[in-house]
């Protein structure tokens, strides 16, 4: 079986992001979300049930998904898909909005967001998908998103160990 042929579904690349019950925000780089129903609009994403952002999103109840535009740089990406928030302020040297509902979403670099109420969950194997209703969905620039295969390509990044996507010998 050739894994490498999953590489040619269509991703992008984004923080998913919250506000954990301490008042500290957290967020981590996910490739995989997508909308699933248009009345009401929601949607799912996929993250890792050992990243400390699945945790605090269960704790909190809500999510921001800003989405990497192609002017992301490979330093932003890697600050929030290779350290843990248990590690360092991820948002600290980061521009960034809070939302009426009090949830970070990066400013720059991103090309839009989305900002879910959790409406359920479910384990698959080592992820969790969680399940949001959108209550709010904004444009902050008009740069095209940035998909998984422009990040491999063009940014020349790896893939992080948690991620849904990882395979041992990329």
């Amino acid at each position: 079986m050739d894994l490498t042929a999953l590489f040619s579904l269509n991703y992008g690349l984004y923080v998913l992001s919250t506000r954990d019950t301490d008042g500290k925000y957290v967020g981590c780089v996910i490739n995989a979300a997508m909308q699933i129903t248009a009345e009401p609009p929601s949607m799912v994403v996929s993250s890792n049930i050992d990243n400390y952002t699945t945790s605090a999103i269960l704790r909190s109840g809500m999510f921001t998904l800003s989405v990497f535009s192609e002017q992301a740089t490979l330093k932003t990406i890697s600050m929030f898909g290779f350290r843990s928030c248990n590690e360092i302020d991820k948002f600290e040297a980061m521009p960034y909005i809070v939302t009426e509902s009090g949830l970070p979403v990066l400013t720059r670099e991103v090309c839009a967001y989305v900002e879910c109420k959790v409406t359920g969950t479910e384990d698959i194997h080592t992820h969790k998908l969680i399940k949001g209703d959108i209550i709010d969905a904004r444009y902050l620039s008009k740069d095209p998103p940035m998909t998984y295969n422009y990040y491999h390509k063009v940014v020349k990044g790896k893939t992080p160990q948690k991620a849904a996507s990882y395979q041992a010998n990329q």
